[in-house]
């Protein structure tokens, strides 16, 4: 949230001559990127430290499968294995 407040306060501060939406646009796409970059390393450090509860293995693989999908991982990754192999309890 204040990350939010401080960008409208910037925002607001741009003068009108930079009010050109080329600009804007450009702006738009580098502030996705930014965003999808931000999930995706979130996505991973959650996967990094994911761990599965007693013997519930459905529910870890439905977790995890959402975290890997949002991290941009693919199941032919060697990554994606090994924190798979990494979350489960031994007894498994």
């Amino acid at each position: 949230m204040q990350w939010n407040n401080e960008l409208k306060e910037w925002l607001k501060e741009i003068p009108d001559e930079y009010d050109i939406p080329i600009l804007w646009d450009l702006f738009l796409q580098e502030l996705k990127i930014k965003a999808k970059d931000i999930q995706q390393t979130d996505a991973l450090t959650r996967l990094n430290n994911l761990k599965m509860e007693r013997f519930e293995v459905k529910t870890y693989i439905d977790k995890f499968e959402k975290l890997a999908e949002r991290a941009g991982l693919t199941t032919t990754n060697p990554d994606t294995t090994y924190l798979f192999m990494k979350g489960l309890t031994n007894p498994v």
